[in-house]
C-alpha cells in the first residue's frame, strides 16, 4: 500500500504533458505530496516494527509476561461472555415487559365493558408490575455487587 501511494507521489509516475506549463505551484504541491507520502511510508514501517516486537515479546515462551498475558486474555473472553450474557437476558426482560404493555393496549382497545374485562384489564396491569418490579429489582442488584467490588478493589 506504501509503495503504491510512494508511486502516486512519484512526479515522474504522474508527469503529464501539461504539467510543465503549470508553473511553480504546482512544483510545491508535489514536493509537499512526496514528503507526506515518504513520511507515511516511514510511519508504516515504524508500525510494522513495533507489531514485530509487540508480538514477540508476548509469544515468547522465556518472556515474564506470558502467563500474564494469558490470563488477562482468559479473563476479558470470560467477561466477554458475561456481558453478551447479560445483555441477551435484557432483552428478553424488556421483550416480555414490551408483550405485557402491547397485551395491555390491545385490551384497552377492545372496549368491553362488564366486570370481566375489568378483571382482565387489572391482571395484565398487575402482571406487567410484576415484570417492571423484576427487572428492577434484578438492577438493582447487579448495581449493588458492582458497587462492592469497586469499593473492595479501591
Amino acid at each position: 500500500l506504501c509503495r503504491r501511494l510512494y508511486k502516486m507521489a512519484d512526479p515522474r509516475v504522474n508527469a503529464h504533458p501539461s504539467s510543465d506549463k503549470e508553473g511553480c505551484g504546482s512544483h510545491t504541491d508535489k514536493k509537499k505530496k512526496k514528503e507526506i507520502f515518504e513520511e507515511l511510508f516511514q510511519l508504516q514501517v515504524k508500525f510494522n516494527t513495533v507489531e514485530r516486537e509487540r508480538s514477540r515479546h508476548l509469544y515468547s515462551k522465556r518472556h515474564e509476561f506470558q502467563t500474564l498475558f494469558y490470563t488477562l486474555e482468559e479473563t476479558e473472553t470470560k467477561l466477554t461472555k458475561q456481558r453478551n450474557t447479560e445483555g441477551y437476558e435484557l432483552k428478553q426482560q424488556i421483550e416480555k415487559i414490551r408483550s405485557n404493555v402491547a397485551h395491555f393496549k390491545r385490551t384497552l382497545h377492545e372496549g368491553k365493558s362488564g366486570s370481566l374485562f375489568v378483571e382482565k384489564v387489572k391482571q395484565t396491569l398487575e402482571d406487567i408490575e410484576a415484570s417492571l418490579l423484576a427487572f428492577k429489582e434484578k438492577q438493582k442488584d447487579i448495581y449493588e455487587q458492582l458497587l462492592r467490588e469497586s469499593q473492595t478493589d479501591i
